[in-house]
């Protein structure tokens, strides 16, 4: 009698052969690779007889038999399991729901069995089979295969034992389970298989399993499941592993964490009751507070004071330049355009100055209208003037008209603060330092319950490095006073304190996001109010002359421009070099051209002391003068060592130039 045949079998040169011997004797033969496909087919095709591959690819064929036998429509055909180590797997076929187990042979021996197999589905059918084991006999247990069946029966142990689930997905759909994703998911084996793993959740959940599916993020979420049977909420773990070689299949590893959740909330719990207890006693430790607030500082200006010393003299030496220029041209062109460039510098100094002391003198806090927008743009001023070029800054300020309540030395602490904490997490390999401030409107019934901020309109400044990040362990910790990641000497751990307790007292919240390798993001959120103000302020002897060639390095374009007009105005040939190198270079082709040496100290690549040694090498005679606006590296007392001939501190005045010129020059 015509039957109709499924064959599953991955050895395509089998299954084609026996389709074609099947289709001969006036069969109906459907054939495919692997389960997914097979378990597809069986959704339109109802097949007399199936014939099933033991191991297949993605769920073995004794899976496959189990979940054969829960659909409806094919309780009752005729399956047979086949394998090629039939022997090795010593398999009862009834165990698994199969009629009767083939021991695989050559494709002769292969063909007799199936044929074997339509007769007794033929005579005796599904239930009452009477081949049961066949083509054993043609067949000899191989070690190898037994002991990779038994090595694969210890692995499956292990998962089994493991506390995670795991959960293997192709397709979308189930192919493997262990015991632990069983008791998580509440069904066994058979009811999950081939089945889409998000339908096993409701509501939100189900859309964050999509999403997990959906995407290639190897986060972890928390996902609430809906309630037990025992009337219980469970908060299940979900994380997408890493995928494995050239496989498409996704692996999920599943967690039932509640109780851990539960254990963390009461600890949080009573981590803030311990906190309120605190706040109640500390209202007659307000001035010692001030205090530490005010060391931080200190400790804080300490950190940039290098940059700000080196930067700042750098900007006086223009300007002072600028307006002796402008004393000496008779051009009233010139002199406008060189008291012009003193006022824009100056105004530099002055702001730049005016910050530096809002920020490390003690102030009553007074709260006024402060535009945040020249507060934070004049703060980036300073960090890009202190922090190493290993650290890039920048800066995103849209809106120019950001207006609140505060007091803005402790803005500009906020901003000084984070900012040294990002740079203090990039030090060691550099990075990007992001700086943004905008505004967010938090709606009735969309504010975000982490920020417990009122509804209203809130600046937003916002701190991101690419640093070494946070560990989620101590992220809860970060604002706690003395609380450091940083070794001895590199900080007090007040920084972030004084940050969270000067936000609170603004009416503002702070957020932090941070992961270990993936930099950090801090948000400040400071409630808008409207108003706005502006500001500005200018201010300036007969001078020993010359005819002498001077070699004048120094790496600020400004400095050498006002430096150089500044002595040719004087009488004297000027040769500038921006680069210490080229200088040196410049120098060893042509000793005796120069009369004089004036040498910046804080120079890239070669140092000014560095170079007045190679210099001095060169030709021991030369006059040098060394010039410095700050460094810890030399002194008047080093710089005489060495051999140079004078020591000056910037800013430099044309006076002071001049005559310490002419007197190494005598």
């Amino acid at each position: 009698m015509r039957k109709k045949i499924l064959i599953i079998d991955d050895n395509n040169h089998l299954s084609l052969f026996l389709e074609k011997k099947l289709t001969d004797a006036g069969h109906d033969v459907v054939t495919t690779m692997n389960a997914l496909s097979a378990f597809k087919i069986l959704e339109d095709y109802t097949p007399d007889i199936i014939l099933c591959d033991y191991f297949l690819p993605n769920i073995n064929g004794d899976e496959l038999c189990q979940r054969i036998r829960q659909m409806d429509s094919l309780k009752n055909v005729y399956l047979a399991i086949m394998s090629a180590a039939a022997h090795e797997l010593d398999l009862d076929p009834s165990s698994i729901g199969a009629d009767t187990l083939i021991a695989k042979g050559s494709f002769k021996e292969t063909e007799a069995l199936v044929f074997a197999v339509l007769q007794d589905a033929e005579a005796h059918g599904h239930g009452h089979p009477e081949l049961g084991r066949i083509g054993l006999e043609s067949t000899v247990a191989r070690q190898l295969t037994k002991e990779l069946i038994a090595k694969n029966r210890y692995l499956q142990t292990m998962l089994d034992s493991i506390a995670e689930g795991i959960i293997e997905v192709c397709s979308g759909q189930i192919v493997y389970v262990n015991a632990p994703a069983m008791n998580i998911l509440g069904k066994p084996q058979d009811q999950l298989l081939l089945i889409p793993l998000p339908t096993f959740f409701e509501g939100p959940a189900r859309t964050q399993i999509e999403t997990l599916l959906g995407s290639d993020a190897q986060d972890s979420i928390l996902i609430e499941q809906s309630e037990t049977e025992n009337w219980e909420e469970r908060i299940l773990s979900v994380k997408r592993l890493p995928s494995c070689g050239e496989s498409s299949n996704i692996l999920i590893l599943i967690e039932d964490v509640t109780r851990r959740i539960q254990a963390e909330k009461t600890l949080r719990d009573s981590h803030h009751h311990m906190e309120a207890l605190v706040q109640e006693r500390t209202a007659d430790l307000k001035r010692a507070n001030e205090m530490l607030k005010q060391v931080q500082k200190l400790e804080a200006i300490g950190t940039l004071a290098g940059g700000i010393a080196h930067d700042f003299n750098n900007i006086l030496s223009s300007m002072i330049g600028y307006m002796e220029l402008a004393k000496l041209t008779p051009s009233p062109d010139k002199r406008q355009f060189y008291l012009d460039r003193a006022l824009q510098v100056s105004n530099r100094a002055k702001d730049m100055i005016k910050q530096i002391l809002i920020f490390s003198r003690p102030q009553e806090q007074e709260k006024k209208p402060v535009l945040l927008a020249p507060l934070i743009k004049e703060g980036i001023k300073m960090l890009r003037a202190t922090l190493p070029s290993t650290i890039q800054i920048n800066q995103r300020i849209p809106d120019q008209s950001i207006m609140i309540l505060a007091d803005s030395t402790q803005i500009h602490q906020i901003l000084m603060n984070l900012a040294t904490n990002a740079f203090h997490a990039m030090r060691e390999q550099g990075g990007m330092l992001d700086i943004e401030l905008d505004q967010e409107k938090i709606e009735p019934g969309k504010r975000p319950p982490a920020f417990n901020l009122t509804t209203g309109e809130y600046a937003r400044l916002t701190v991101r490095d690419t640093g070494h990040g946070i560990d989620s362990a101590i992220v809860d910790r970060i604002f706690d006073p003395f609380f450091t990641t940083k070794g001895p000497g590199e900080g007090t751990g007040l920084g972030l304190s004084v940050v969270y307790g000067i936000v609170r007292d603004h009416g503002g919240r702070i957020h932090v996001v941070s992961e270990p390798g993936q930099g950090t993001t801090i948000n400040v959120y400071l409630p808008l109010i409207d108003t706005v103000e502006p500001t500005k302020s200018e201010d300036m002897e007969p001078i020993p002359k010359g005819s002498e060639h001077v070699l004048f390095v120094d790496d600020e374009a400004a400095i050498i421009d006002v430096t150089k007009a500044m002595l040719t105005t004087l009488g004297f040939k000027v040769t500038a070099r921006q680069s210490s190198t080229e200088a040196l270079e410049l120098f060893r082709s042509q000793p005796g051209s120069f009369d004089i040496v004036v040498t910046d100290m804080t120079m890239p690549h070669i140092r000014g002391d560095e170079l007045a040694a190679e210099l001095l090498k060169i030709r021991s005679d030369i006059p040098i003068i060394l010039c410095t606006g700050y460094s810890d590296l030399i002194s008047e007392e080093k710089a005489r060592e060495i051999g140079i001939r004078q020591f000056l501190m910037k800013p430099l005045s044309l006076g002071d130039l001049a005559r310490a010129v002419r007197k190494v020059l005598v």
